[in-house]
């Protein structure tokens, strides 16, 4: 059992940053009434993901995501580009 992530020394810190910032996020919601705690993880992610703001942004990052699609800018972050793999060649595109 290696302890983080090989050959990234901040990759620990970052997980254990993550765990910290979902279980305060759990603390702060309602306890929930059922016993599904998939479902309540969910909208706690979904609320860390989509609703909370970030430090220098005034909006939400899906006010941001929709304002870019509304106005068909490929992305929010200028520069930033996706690679992806097509299954049926196998080649990075």
């Amino acid at each position: 059992h290696s302890p983080g992530i090989p050959h990234f020394p901040t990759g620990q810190e970052l997980v254990e940053h993550t765990n910290r910032t979902l279980k305060d996020m759990l603390t702060r919601q309602k306890t929930p009434q059922d016993s599904d705690v998939q479902n309540w993880l969910s909208k706690a992610w979904f609320t860390l993901n989509y609703l909370s703001l970030t430090e220098d942004q005034e909006e939400p990052p899906v006010s941001i995501h929709h304002r870019m699609f509304g106005e068909r800018t490929p992305s929010a972050i200028p520069g930033l580009q996706v690679l992806y793999k097509d299954l049926q060649t196998g080649t990075w595109n």
